[in-house]
């Protein structure tokens, strides 16, 4: 996939992409009176912009430039493909003088070869000392695809976090099946289909190989910036189409996550009792026969004190509890099953120690996104500081939700 900057038309850029400046003026008719020399105004212009463009989507991205020596507020723009197509109209709130604004726009793979005009301000409703900066176009160019002798493909693309903080991570590995090292590997992290800032990033898989790569795309995100409700997160490799591979239809490995609204809050102060916790539950899969493995640990949180009583646990799918799977050494471990099929653990826990947990579960559907839970101590046979886990209408760290994706992987586009 090729990045074009065209924030500066240079002599190399000239050469990599003709005409790159040809669409700069515009033809607006200015509404305002010419200001006075002194008079401090905005003056809004486009800057920085990049394509990449694949068979199946274009990306364009770009940042609204306040150069002037004024705020503005509600600028509008737009981006409209050469055949009349309005690919995205939007408002920014406001621009501080010397501020600038990200925005990405998005079209589908009919819109490769286009020229698009990107518009700040098109009614001319703002007073600038110059409105012929606030217009500029960008072609989509598609790159032909490097031939591999072989594939890029995902090995157990799965998420940590998002069930007591709003920080979804993702942990996967590429793996590389050709006899060549492969540099430069580009890959994307997509919330609601639109890349997370930050992406696409690029990683070296070795020759009949893997890179394992451990992402949190909100780790410089404000708490307030994070989301909340249900998102699709979509991991993709290689999401241009730079290579081209011997399957294309495993590029790509979806999670749907619901993000909590608030935040769990743990006290400082452990308490006069102990205080049974998850820590990290996540689940692997779909593998192979419709099996998803859940995963985590069994946490006491209490710096002083021992969990020395027994306590149940079930998994629930669609909110039905199911029969759990027999424990067996390297598969099914950190439980035993009582004679109901509810999970029972027996084993003591020190003050800040843990206990891990993998459980194997057979889905029975091989599609769809089906709904899954996890809840400990149900039969409150453990006498906790605080029995949600938390405070009041704080998360419940005793309780866990998943949405199992079952069909997973798809294309890069």
């Amino acid at each position: 996939m090729r990045v074009i900057h065209l924030a500066v038309c240079s002599a190399v850029l000239v050469q990599a992409l003709a005409g790159c400046g040809s669409g700069g003026g515009g033809n607006k008719q200015a509404s305002q009176p010419p200001p006075g020399p002194s008079t401090p105004l905005p003056d809004l212009t486009v800057d920085g912009m990049m394509q990449m463009t694949s068979a199946t989507r274009i990306d364009l991205m770009f940042k609204s430039v306040n150069v002037g020596t004024a705020p503005a507020t509600n600028i509008a723009y737009s981006v409209v493909r050469d055949d009349g197509k309005v690919i995205k109209t939007a408002v920014i709130p406001s621009l501080a003088a010397g501020a600038s604004s990200d925005e990405m726009a998005m079209d589908d793979g009919s819109g490769a070869g286009h020229t698009f005009t990107i518009s700040i301000d098109p009614q001319n409703t703002i007073r600038e000392p110059n409105d012929a900066n606030n217009v500029t176009t960008i072609t989509s160019v598609v790159d032909p695809s490097t031939p591999i002798n072989g594939d890029l493909r995902f090995i157990d693309g799965h998420y940590h976090g998002a069930v007591f903080y709003r920080d979804p991570q993702f942990h996967f590995w590429i793996e590389n099946t050709t006899a060549a090292d492969l540099a430069g590997v580009p890959y994307t992290i997509r919330q609601d289909g639109v890349d997370l800032p930050g992406y696409p990033k690029t990683a070296g898989i070795p020759a009949a190989g893997k890179k394992e790569i451990y992402e949190n795309p909100f780790a410089n995100v404000p708490f307030d910036g994070q989301p909340s409700g249900r998102h699709s997160y979509t991991v993709v490799i290689d999401p241009g189409n730079a290579f081209a591979e011997t399957n294309e239809g495993n590029n790509s490995n979806r999670s749907e996550i619901v993000v909590p609204a608030t935040y769990a809050y743990w006290p400082m102060n452990a308490g006069s009792k102990v205080d049974l916790r998850f820590q990290d539950p996540h689940y692997h899969g779909p593998q192979p026969g419709q099996i998803v493995v859940f995963h985590g640990w069994f946490t006491n949180a209490h710096d002083t004190l021992s969990i020395s009583q027994q306590f149940h646990f079930v998994i629930k799918r669609n909110g039905v509890p199911i029969t759990l799977p027999a424990p067996q050494a390297g598969r099914n471990i950190g439980y035993e099953v009582d004679a109901d099929g509810t999970g029972l653990v027996t084993q003591p826990i020190a003050p800040l120690q843990k206990i891990e947990y993998v459980i194997h579960v057979y889905e029975p559907e091989s599609l769809g996104d089906i709904p899954y839970s996890m809840d400990i101590d149900t039969r409150n046979e453990i006498d906790e500081q605080y029995e949600s886990g938390a405070q009041e209408s704080w998360i419940n760290s005793n309780h866990a939700d998943f949405i199992v994706v079952m069909n997973p992987q798809g294309t890069s586009g």
